[in-house]
């Protein structure tokens, strides 16, 4: 390698599974520089042919130090026969660092870091939410079960598996799954109370990317229990549990595991209707052991950018896009010095309407904007202020559009 040696061609490592290309000798030979020649068969290629003869062979433009070192190791240990002389200590190490980013990609290739999809099936008949996924219609449907872990150890096989059934008809999307348990007593279900973190509990959770445009999206999840809780994806990472959505869900726990039924209506949804394919990505947590299952990952990360796609999804019902929260807002108060009593009683209004699938105007009446529901208690001990979530429905609306590049001013 180091010197003017000369690495047959012939000797070159195949690739051993789909979707992995080990050019080890290739890279290695670029490495050595202008001097290093390539033999192909009794032709000796070199200079500014090596590059492209290179590509050529191997369909790869990635060729960098790392990988070029790494590869060659790859190859001895492989059986590659590779001339060299010698290698100074600081090759090694760095052939060491390659070795621990190279294993991290044939790890991740072939298995939930890659591209997925598959079509979803229109039903005409629609499954009771109940939980129990006895209906028939669920029958005619392939199951997804190409899970893997996420946590403790990215893309090893889990240790329960996962059903996932889809459907979907002029106005809903159905979620089915079965998550098998071989300890159906052991199942973690705690959390009572609607809109709690479910993942404290064993739990399944979906999401949605409508737009398919990887940044935005919605995360509706359920625990055995049957608890609910949704939240927008913003800035692409970012959650915001106190978006409330319209949806009905109900889980059922059994001998086997629990099963979970889902029907989120398309007018909770903001999408083009004009397009067929969704970003789309299932989750599943086991409390008990600590472990995180996942359809696609990667970097143990799950997101609207790290999705799948579902493809089919044509003439769906938006309806008229109005939504009306009418609003009561009532106060007394009593005072004793003069002795009398006060009372008032506000109504208000927003109504939301959707010009297009991504344009909707909001008109609030006679809104009071420092009213919201119960705010987080918090305890301050700090000379810093607080600063509570963000709760009322004129400002979440989308808001996940006007958060972005950090420039919320948050």
């Amino acid at each position: 390698m180091f010197g003017s040696h000369v690495i047959p061609a012939r000797n070159m490592l195949p690739a051993t599974k789909p979707g992995i290309r080990i050019d080890a000798a290739c890279r290695a030979a670029v490495f050595c520089g202008r001097r290093r020649t390539l033999r192909r068969g009794g032709e000796r290629v070199g200079g500014k042919r090596r590059l492209r003869f290179l590509q050529e062979r191997f369909g790869t433009s990635n060729l960098h130090l790392a990988g070029a070192i790494m590869s060659c190791f790859v190859a001895l240990a492989s059986g590659v026969r590779l001339s060299m002389q010698r290698i100074p200590t600081e090759v090694f190490f760095v052939a060491a660092c390659a070795m621990a980013v190279q294993a991290n990609a044939l790890a991740q290739s072939g298995n939930g870091a890659d591209e997925k999809s598959f079509r979803i099936e229109r039903t005409d008949l629609a499954p009771m939410i109940d939980g129990v996924l006895d209906e028939d219609v669920w029958s005619l449907v392939l199951p997804i079960d190409d899970f893997h872990q996420i946590d403790p150890n990215e893309y090893d096989e889990p240790s329960e598996r996962t059903l996932v059934y889809l459907l979907y008809d002029d106005t809903h999307l159905y979620i089915g799954a079965r998550l098998l348990d071989s300890q159906p007593g052991e199942i973690t279900a705690q959390l009572l109370r609607q809109g709690s973190d479910v993942e404290d509990d064993d739990y399944f959770g979906v999401i949605l990317d409508p737009f398919l445009d990887r940044r935005n999206g919605y995360l509706f999840q359920l625990n055995p229990n049957g608890v609910r809780a949704e939240a927008l994806y913003r800035n692409t990472t970012q959650r915001n549990f106190d978006w409330v959505g319209i949806w009905r869900a109900q889980a059922t726990i059994h001998e086997e595991g629990w099963t979970v039924e889902m029907a989120i209506p398309f007018k909770t949804l903001s999408f083009n209707p004009g397009s067929d394919s969704w970003g789309i990505n299932f989750r599943r947590g086991i409390a008990r052991n600590n472990e995180t299952i996942g359809w696609m990952s990667r970097t143990r990360q799950q997101n609207p950018s790290i999705a799948g796609t579902a493809v089919g999804l044509t003439g769906l019902e938006q309806g008229l896009g109005l939504d009306i929260v009418p609003s009561l807002s009532a106060r007394e108060s009593r005072y004793f010095i003069p002795s009398g009593s006060d009372s008032a009683t506000d109504p208000s209004v927003d109504v939301f309407y959707k010009f297009t699938p991504a344009l909707t105007g909001v008109l609030t009446l006679n809104t009071d904007f420092s009213a919201t529901e119960v705010d987080d208690r918090q305890v301050n001990l700090t000379r810093f202020g607080l600063l509570f979530p963000e709760k009322r429905d004129f400002f979440l609306q989308d808001a996940d559009i006007f958060e972005f590049a950090r420039l919320s001013g948050r």
